[in-house]
């Protein structure tokens, strides 16, 4: 497949996902499309705000004053883009004029809607992760989520831009933006297994317990593989690739995680002696831009805490079974 194919498919599969959107190759749908898109692209945005909200409300309960301010703002900032997004007016000329229109610029709206969908999707992960975050929300996650919210209103802005003028944009910081971002590689930890060798910079290890956090749209794995010098387990965290870095963990003292925080998803447990699929837990998860991890999980009327570092998943060797 070529570069342009993946890119029309990328751009096709993302669309796919708004009822009704036909892609603007009929003049009489094109303002249909335009409205489905951008309330696909609102209700989205909304979804958001109530997570960040929802954090908003937990930080208060805590007392956690420092942080509400800082997640208010970002609450504001984004019901105001999603009432423009879905409040916008553009008249009856551009791509709706009943004059011929610009093919270029037709394409180019159909990445302008792709990318926006996909940097929506990118700013709910983000929330997720601040509302999730065991430490609170940090800093470097409450930036990147003002940066993407920016990228977001640049889209908006170039693409009313083209609506209004049925000619395609050519700024290269716009054009920058619609390409598409090229999928991350899954970390072969995700895949281990009960009973797995595997070698951690030279040392070797075996796997003897999983457990695999699954959601419609991300997957986490935590799995055991020996006890260290000091007597605590050691683990290794994977998951969806650009949302859970890998990291080496160490389980600390029985945890005290409130089921109603954190990510809902169901838990597949394995063990060497048993396994139970289904089982209804919550998550959550911090990586620090010094390395740092933190992650926590509670489930069947248990919780653990883990602490650790970042790992490069170059530096862990798969062998398979012992």
């Amino acid at each position: 497949m070529t570069l342009d194919q993946k890119i029309v498919q990328k751009v096709e599969t993302l669309l796919d996902k708004v009822p009704g959107y036909a892609g603007y190759r009929s003049k009489e749908d094109r303002r249909d499309d335009d409205r489905r898109l951008r309330e696909a692209i609102a209700n989205g945005l909304d979804a958001t705000v109530s997570t960040l909200t929802r954090v908003s409300a937990e930080l208060a309960r805590q007392r956690k004053l420092t942080h509400i301010s800082t997640v208010e703002r970002l609450v504001g900032a984004s019901r105001l883009l999603a009432d423009r997004v879905r409040t916008a007016s553009y008249g009856y000329g551009g791509i709706f004029s009943d004059r011929s229109i610009d093919e270029f610029a037709l394409e180019q709206m159909r990445q302008f809607d792709a990318a926006f969908q996909s940097e929506a999707q990118s700013l709910d992960a983000l929330a997720n992760r601040i509302a999730t975050s065991p430490e609170g929300p940090l800093e470097a996650d409450i930036d990147e989520y003002q940066a993407e919210l920016n990228r977001l209103g640049l889209l908006f802005d170039a693409r009313g831009e083209v609506v209004e003028s049925a000619r395609a944009n050519r700024d290269a910081a716009v054009l920058n933006l619609l390409e598409p971002k090229e999928a991350p590689k899954p970390s072969p930890i995700t895949a281990i297994s009960v009973g797995d060798a595997l070698s951690i910079l030279g040392d070797n290890y075996i796997v003897d317990a999983t457990v695999a956090f699954a959601e419609l749209d991300r997957q986490v794995t935590i799995a055991r593989i020996e006890r260290g010098t000091d007597g605590a387990a050691q683990w290794l965290l994977s998951g969806t690739p650009g949302d859970i870095a890998s990291a080496r963990l160490t389980e600390g003292e029985p945890g005290s995680a409130a089921l109603a925080t954190g990510r809902p998803a169901e838990a597949t447990v394995t063990t060497r002696t048993d396994s139970r699929k289904g089982v209804a837990a919550r998550y959550g998860y911090t990586a620090n831009p010094d390395g740092a991890v933190s992650f926590w999980y509670a489930l069947g009327g248990e919780s653990r805490t883990f602490t650790g570092s970042t790992l490069e998943d170059s530096d862990v060797e798969i062998y398979g079974q012992a």
